[in-house]
């Protein structure tokens, strides 16, 4: 039963990721800001669930709250009340492409770090308890 529930939360774990990971791309790439408002509240809900899945609901539900309900209403409102802004001009594919390899290689050290598993490696000891 326990590989079941392993399983499950893992499954689950990967989905609320690529829920953070698309969502904060389509924040970035979004070809309209009410878009990327949108995003954006993507991202913040899957934050969210992530909180659910690590037994966090206070956080969860002041991620709710406070971000989703208050922040990005208040960012919809005032892109819909300034209105439409122009568009800059296009940067070339090359460009945007060197950017996109510059944040991914300052992101690269993290994900090997995570997947090598240094992050449960190490012990923790609490002050006060002898080892035993």
């Amino acid at each position: 039963m326990e590989i079941v529930f392993e399983t499950y939360r893992s499954s689950l774990l990967t989905v609320i990721e690529l829920g953070i990971v698309l969502g904060s791309i389509g924040v970035i790439v979004a070809s309209s800001m009410i878009y990327a408002a949108f995003s954006l509240g993507i991202t913040l809900l899957s934050i969210a669930f992530l909180y659910l899945l690590f037994n966090a609901d206070l956080l969860a539900a002041a991620q709710v709250l406070v971000y989703i309900g208050a922040i990005n209403v208040l960012i919809v409102f005032a892109i819909m009340l300034v209105g439409p802004a122009p568009l800059p001009p296009s940067r070339p594919l090359a460009y945007r492409l060197l950017c996109f390899g510059v944040a991914s290689g300052l992101c690269l050290p993290l994900v090997l770090a995570s997947s090598e598993g240094l992050w449960k490696r190490a012990k923790l000891e609490i002050p006060g308890r002898r080892a035993g």
